[in-house]
């Protein structure tokens, strides 16, 4: 009996064919952008094929897997593999999908299963489940999937719909690195070629199509774009426009227009974006003799009103984004604000930067009443693994956004906020020197690249982030050696001849070790990190001594010092937080009192503080603030926060007892300290249960 690899069978043995030490399924799965489990299941038919060879797959625990073997033997077996694979054995189910999915975007007529089982190799069943498991995916494209018995199988939908489909498609399947290179004006085979975990029969779909494309009158299109809007384009923005181009005039050429009918309003002719949208269309009729239709025009002008800008020419960022934010924006910007600052850390309230991004985000939402969030769904993942709680915060920041606009907003949106999150977070924790420059080269977009920069100075502060660049820009520039010590990086780089390091979107402790590995960055004894949080209740964070109840305070500055005095008494704090505790009120105004009668004092972490703790202080006659509605403020809790992430259990109990009015009352009614202390006790049990 002879055995087959599939395509990840096949990947996985080349790694260990040209490994001399032993993988792990970590190591093997990170490097082929597949999960550990899926590394072990094909573990075994590979061991089988391997057998037939009078050699086996060794498996050691705490070591790793390997082939013990010698170089030559490695090197024979590595070319009959590629010898005896073919691109027509039996295709994954992932395989079989993302071919299915490519297949039906591009196709000019319905398709049978008939066609697709001839295509793939398997039965008329296999194929229809495989169908009912693609439907949501171009559901959440606005495309319907028809079945029309003994007619075919297409796609049902808007032009403009499919074209998005299709760039979404190209750009989470080959990365934008790859799409640089193609615009850029590299053969599709080139630009194409390191991606060897794409299944060959796809990856021969994609060269076909992106052949039959014609980029390069695409790209001088994008940039007469540009030089109508006078701005500079992001690399993702740039990217997308081009294939957008390229992919219209495929379909004009190839006339398969559904003749929609679009009303044209006046003021969206007289529109910037419109005028510019209909000098490109124009160059394209006269270039390929086709008329094209009004609707494309409103098309092309919106798709060009909401592209991302890196830089524009006639002013700066700052003073576009102030122009720009409408009142609207401004308000459900402040109301996600109070949410998420009361979940992650009061000080997010009142930073700019936090600020600006939502707001800015919002405003471009308002201005098409559509989103058209890029984030691949890899970077989601990572997101919802790795911060699960940041996560369910910016799912909240979402439905807020949808209740108050009235939109239905798509799963990426939780993606694009958990980034604006994380990003606020980790600005909280800024460097203490600088020893390394480095560049970040990033694929996908500039959230990502500013969520890596901040991750970067903050869990190593030896590192000053010079740059980021995205993928047309890398090949573009000369770097010099004597100026950057290494390149951080998301996705494969090749002939670098500064050090590159290729790492996750989220940090791991892995890639931050590997960052100091690489640029020899001495590592001194860490304290917590993002993956090995301690469990910080309120009732283990406020100390006994760190309570002090029927404290008086003549008005809230005397409020504020009696409360960093019981945190300067912990030594969790130097005394210029007490100050910096007295700033803020005095430059932002009484945002710290979060409910009727309660505040929640706080600095940021670089303003004095020392170690993560918190007090709490019960006054005998409430004190005002100057809130609104909240005033008077009986229960004063302080806190001190070294980080962005130990104190986050504590913060959410807290928006607990904000609404619990049971455990408000007894922590009003506690005799002494260790009443509070079991009231607070009660918060834990609650979310425990």
């Amino acid at each position: 009996m002879t055995f087959d690899l599939d395509l990840y069978s096949k990947n996985i043995l080349e790694l260990l064919l040209q490994n001399d030490s032993p993988l792990s399924s970590i190591e093997i799965a990170e490097k082929m952008d597949i999960s550990p489990r899926m590394v072990r299941y094909r573990l075994k038919p590979l061991g089988c094929y391997i057998n037939q060879e009078g050699k086996t797959v060794q498996i050691k625990q705490n070591s790793g897997i390997y082939i013990e073997a010698s170089s030559q033997w490695k090197k024979k077996m590595l070319e009959k593999v590629n010898r005896d694979f073919s691109p027509n054995c039996v295709h994954a189910p992932k395989d079989r999908r993302e071919f299915l999915k490519f297949f039906l975007l591009i196709c000019d007529a319905p398709i049978t299963s008939k066609l697709m089982r001839y295509e793939l190799g398997v039965s008329r069943v296999t194929i229809l489940k495989d169908l009912d498991e693609i439907e949501p995916w171009f559901e959440g494209k606005n495309l319907k999937l028809i079945r029309k018995p003994g007619f075919g199988i297409e796609l049902q939908g808007k032009d403009l719909d499919l074209r998005r489909a299709i760039i979404d498609y190209l750009i989470n399947t080959l990365g934008t690195l790859s799409l640089a290179k193609l615009c850029r004006g590299s053969s599709v085979s080139q630009s194409i070629k390191p991606l060897k975990v794409l299944n060959p029969k796809t990856k021969d779909s994609i060269c076909a199509y992106l052949s039959a494309l014609d980029i390069p009158f695409a790209w001088g299109l994008t940039a007469k774009i540009e030089n109508g809007l006078s701005v500079h384009l992001t690399d993702n923005s740039y990217i997308a426009t081009v294939l957008y181009l390229a992919i219209l005039i495929d379909q004009l050429r190839r006339i398969q227009l559904m003749n929609e009918s679009a009303y044209v309003s006046e003021s969206s002719q007289k529109d910037d974006s419109y005028y510019i949208a209909q000098t490109i269309l124009g160059k394209i009729e006269f270039q390929y003799g086709l008329n094209i239709s009004e609707e494309e025009k409103i098309n092309l002008s919106r798709l060009i009103s909401r592209l991302e800008v890196r830089k524009t020419i006639s002013e700066t960022i700052g003073e576009l984004k102030d122009k720009e934010l409408s009142p609207e924006a401004k308000r459900i910007a402040k109301i996600i604000l109070r949410e998420v600052s009361i979940l992650l850390h009061p000080y997010l309230f009142v930073e700019h930067k936090l600020y600006s991004d939502i707001a800015f985000h919002l405003q471009n939402i308002l201005d098409s009443m559509r989103v058209s969030t890029y984030l691949r769904k890899d970077i989601m993942n990572k997101i919802e693994l790795q911060r699960p709680y940041i996560f369910s915060v910016a799912q909240k920041a979402v439905k807020i956004v949808e209740s108050e606009i009235g939109l239905e907003m798509p799963n990426t949106e939780v993606g694009q906020f958990s980034i604006f999150l994380i990003s606020a977070m980790e600005r909280l924790c800024p460097p203490n020197r600088i020893i390394r420059n480095v560049f970040i080269v990033n694929d996908s977009g500039e959230e990502i690249s500013e969520l890596l920069r901040v991750q970067l100075i903050s869990r190593i502060p030896e590192i000053e982030v010079i740059r980021c660049i995205g993928p047309l820009e890398l090949l573009k520039i000369e770097m010099n050696d004597k100026e950057i010590d290494g390149i951080i990086t998301t996705m494969e780089l090749e002939n670098t001849k500064i050090p590159s390091i290729l790492v996750s979107p989220l940090l791991t402790d892995a890639d931050i070790n590997k960052v100091r590995d690489v640029l020899n960055i001495y590592s001194k004894n860490a304290s917590e990190t993002v993956n090995s949080i301690a469990d910080l209740h309120l009732w283990n964070l406020i100390q006994p001594e760190a309570i002090e109840l029927d404290a008086i305070a003549e008005n809230w500055q005397e409020v504020i010092e009696r409360s960093g005095l019981l945190l300067l008494r912990m030594g969790a704090i130097y005394p210029k937080y007490i100050e910096a505790m007295k700033s803020l009120i005095i430059e932002n105004g009484p945002y710290v009192v979060s409910g009727p009668g309660i505040a929640l004092l706080h600095a940021r972490p670089d303003q004095g503080a020392k170690r993560t703790c918190m007090a709490f202080t019960r006054l005998k006659t409430p004190v005002h603030f100057g809130h609104p509605t909240n005033d008077p403020v009986d229960l004063v809790f302080a806190l001190s926060a070294v980080d962005s992430f130990t104190s986050q259990t504590a913060l959410k109990e807290y928006v607990d007892l904000l609404n619990n009015q049971d455990l408000l009352s007894g922590i009003r009614k506690a005799r002494n300290r260790e009443d509070a202390i079991t009231i607070l006790k009660k918060l834990a049990d609650i979310n425990l249960s």
